[in-house]
């Protein structure tokens, strides 16, 4: 409008007329008229303006809720791989400490089992040595019983030599063989001088009192040669009478050289180990006969007319 009116002014001398003034107001319409229509092209501008403004607005809140949302991932990530890290490291401490506790119950229990083999060794080795002790013993025990049972039945018939494997010396082996044939001389001396002879002892009491001393106590008195009257009493009355002065004497030459019975001989015989009543019973009957030689008393079947020892066939 101002250019429109200084234009207009300076043609007439640069005073404004009312042309001016008019031209001026015309410029000033058209263009205020062209801004008018433009108002709607400037809203709409200034409103794209403002949404265009928004939406960068909205993009970089957008960038930087993404920025952000990335840092928040990101430390997520580190924060997982750290907790993964943490939980390996822990995982594997207990681990170790698994295998650590592990190989300690392994070492102990290796060494229970060492001990247990040891003492089952030991106790399996104990087992069979008892096993072998009790079968040496039960084998010493038999042997010893069937030798004790041997040398019972040999000494049953004057023989002792049994006695030996039981742990008897030769003299003790020579003192019982001596008893035993005192004892059988005694029973031969009582049967011989018609005494009575018992079936246990072959002592003849006559009718005597009873010694107030046994017979082992007389013999024991007799070793020892405290000889008084009880104990050849006593001896006489249980081995016969006369029986002391037949096996130990009176002094006299003929009692000293009294002879004793060979049961050697009398084992010969074939019967086995028998009594003097037994003996007395097979003279008496004819098959049997006793004889004295080399300070003994011995015996040996007779031969009858037939040419029979004790009743058997000699064939010649």
């Amino acid at each position: 409008m101002q250019d429109a009116l200084g234009e207009v002014s300076a043609r007439t001398g640069g005073l404004a007329s009312s042309y001016a003034t008019t031209a001026a107001a015309q410029a000033n319409n058209y263009y205020m008229a062209q801004l008018a229509d433009k108002i709607p092209e400037l809203y709409q501008l200034a409103y794209s303006m403002y949404m265009d403004e928004g939406d960068r607005l909205r993009s970089d809140l957008a960038m930087l809720q993404g920025m952000e949302s990335g840092d928040y991932g990101r430390y997520q990530d580190r924060l997982g791989q750290y907790n993964t890290d943490r939980s390996f490291a822990y995982g594997l401490n207990r681990d170790q400490v698994a295998d650590q506790r592990y190989a300690q119950e392994w070492n102990y229990q290796v060494g229970r089992d060492q001990r247990s083999d040891q003492r089952y060794d030991r106790e399996y080795a104990d087992s069979r040595s008892d096993t072998a002790w009790e079968k040496e013993r039960y084998a010493n025990e038999t042997a010893y019983d069937q030798a004790l049972a041997k040398g019972q039945t040999l000494a049953a018939g004057g023989n002792f030599s049994g006695y030996k494997a039981l742990g008897y010396t030769d003299e003790e082996i020579a003192s019982l063989k001596s008893a035993y044939d005192r004892e059988m001389a005694a029973e031969m001396l009582a049967r011989r001088s018609g005494g009575s002879s018992s079936g246990s002892g072959g002592n003849s009491t006559g009718g005597k009192d009873k010694p107030s001393m046994t017979l082992a106590q007389a013999e024991k008195a007799i070793e020892n040669g405290a000889v008084t009257d009880a104990v050849r009493y006593a001896y006489d009355y249980y081995m016969g009478e006369g029986a002391y002065e037949q096996f130990y004497g009176a002094g006299t030459a003929e009692n000293e050289n009294a002879a004793v019975v060979d049961m050697d001989s009398v084992l010969a015989l074939g019967y086995g180990a028998i009594s003097a009543d037994r003996l007395a019973d097979l003279e008496d009957a004819g098959e049997i006969e006793s004889y004295e030689e080399n300070g003994k008393i011995k015996f040996r079947k007779t031969r009858n007319r037939t040419g029979m020892i004790g009743g058997t066939a000699l064939g010649f």
